[in-house]
């Protein structure tokens, strides 16, 4: 398929827009309900990786998805989902605040949990998308 110049950036805006929508929406949900870090960066980030992963899956397995579609759920709406700076500044204030084992406990959640999230998700998708016709 091909497009005209500017295209893939108005997908790739589009998809940001919604994955940004929905980011402040879980921390406006999740955050009240914990006071020691943000729960809705570790809520959007563990979402997210489940997410790449049945994208990975499902682009892998559908070469009938074209590539602005692609690139505006990956770049777009998953890029602005999942927020590395926000994460990477939570973790700054811990540490300079001397939270070094809840520092700790949060980057092994975020990294151990978004890897393991995005293999499940991975396998369980290429899976079912075998049992479909």
């Amino acid at each position: 398929m091909t497009t005209l110049p500017g295209v893939l950036y108005i997908y790739i805006a589009i998809g940001a827009a919604v994955g940004a929508m929905l980011r402040h929406y879980l921390n406006v949900l999740f955050n009240p309900m914990n006071k020691l870090f943000s729960s809705g960066i570790l809520v959007s980030n563990i979402l997210g990786a489940c997410l790449i992963g049945v994208a990975l899956a499902y682009i892998s397995d559908n070469n009938n998805l074209d590539d602005n579609t692609k690139i505006a759920i990956t770049t777009g709406f998953l890029g602005s989902l999942t927020t590395f700076s926000a994460f990477s500044a939570e973790i700054f204030v811990l540490l300079q605040n001397s939270k070094f084992i809840l520092a700790a406990i949060l980057i092994s959640s975020h990294v151990v949990g978004s890897v393991l999230c995005t293999a499940l998700f991975y396998y369980i998708t290429s899976y079912l998308l075998k049992l479909s016709p």
